[in-house]
């Protein structure tokens, strides 16, 4: 899937709004309607790569999903796994809060003593707890970063395959797509 550099630039001046609900029809690329994977407000979140200068996006076929508080990117074809409702926390923020459906789990990043870097797993939702608070772009088919609101300086980052991280959001790691 490829987006224009117009697309993306519009979807990187919106990252800090986060779109709740879907309400377009999405089409293939002949232009047949293509219909929607997730109810409203539930989105599938994918690792992409942008490419530079032309602003293009890869998808990866690999869902975000949480798997025994484990947040990875194992899943290919994963069902309700790969399904994320987007929540609103009690901070007043809008949507901020990542749920996953199956495991009804949010994503959550924490810290222990003698920790650089925070962790990130998933934990059980707490519209009070600031470590499940994020920013984030629900955009569908174009790219963004979940960038934490109180690590501030981190993002989600995982590789294809593998487990997530937080880690620099200028990371490759650190671009998914909101597929709804």
């Amino acid at each position: 899937m490829r987006t224009s550099l117009c697309t993306l630039a519009i979807v990187a001046a919106a990252l800090d709004v986060a779109a709740a609900t879907q309400n377009v029809s999405h089409h293939d690329e002949v232009g047949m309607v293509v219909r929607d994977q997730f109810p409203t407000s539930q989105w599938g979140i994918k690792r992409a790569r942008v490419h530079y200068p032309a602003g293009t996006i890869d998808i990866y076929d690999a869902w975000l999903t949480v798997w025994g508080g484990v947040v990875n990117t194992r899943c290919t074809n994963c069902g309700g796994g790969k399904a994320w409702q987007v929540m609103a926390s009690n901070a007043g923020n809008g949507n901020d809060m990542l749920r996953n459906v199956q495991d009804n789990q949010c994503l959550d990043a924490y810290t222990v003593a003698g920790d650089t870097t925070p962790r990130v797993h998933g934990y059980a939702c707490d519209p009070n707890n600031s470590n499940q608070q994020w920013y984030y772009g629900a955009k569908y088919y174009s790219w963004s970063r979940i960038m934490h609101r109180h690590y501030s300086s981190y993002c989600l980052c995982v590789g294809i395959g593998g487990d997530a991280y937080m880690g620099s959001c200028n990371e490759d790691n650190a671009i998914f797509s909101f597929i709804g």
